[in-house]
């Protein structure tokens, strides 16, 4: 069900699922899944899904949705527990970055959110590569103002310093290279 370029992203949406839909990306509200349970935050999984399936690649309300669908994995993650909420986090976040349109404010945002989420996966795992690759993410992310966004640089820095913390229990051979690291983020 393709929209025509006359309508608006979201009446292309099945009638019931517009009001929230509208709700949400007018408020900005990170998500619908304030609540704590398992089976509430199914629900709303269940719809977004659902909403997702009838908008093309191209709606401006897709990367919205997607990044919202991330942030519900991730809270049912928390939940549950369950490795898979995690890694379909990760690959929501994913598809909400390489979607085929300049929407740069919900990429960046995305892109932190994807990179916390790998962080928590870095934790689990224990994988040096898992490592690396958050450090390399949220170094690139200390260096440009993302402050617009509410990604501040201390919340960048704290991310970065929990990471070299966790790289020095991977790695202790390095640990007074990655001190010296945090050293110079805390005089930054």
């Amino acid at each position: 069900m393709e929209a025509s370029c006359c309508e608006s992203p979201v009446q292309s949406l099945p009638f019931h699922s517009r009001t929230s839909v509208i709700q949400n990306h007018r408020t900005k509200s990170s998500s619908p899944f304030f609540s704590v349970s398992i089976d509430e935050i199914d629900e709303a999984t269940t719809n977004i899904q659902y909403n997702l399936s009838f908008l093309p690649r191209s709606n401006p309300l897709r990367a919205f949705l997607l990044e919202t669908l991330a942030s519900g994995l991730l809270k049912r993650y928390a939940l549950s527990d369950d490795e898979r909420d995690l890694e379909a986090s990760i690959l929501q976040y994913t598809h909400a970055i390489l979607l085929p349109f300049p929407l740069l404010q919900n990429i960046l945002s995305a892109f932190f959110f994807l990179t916390q989420v790998l962080f928590r996966r870095a934790l689990r795992s224990k994988l040096p590569t898992d490592v690396a690759c958050c450090l390399k993410y949220f170094y690139y992310m200390r260096n440009p103002p993302f402050k617009h966004l509410g990604i501040t640089k201390n919340n960048v820095l704290i991310f970065l310093v929990k990471t070299l913390t966790l790289q020095i229990e991977l790695e202790p051979g390095n640990a007074m290279q990655h001190l010296e690291d945090m050293a110079e983020l805390c005089l930054e």
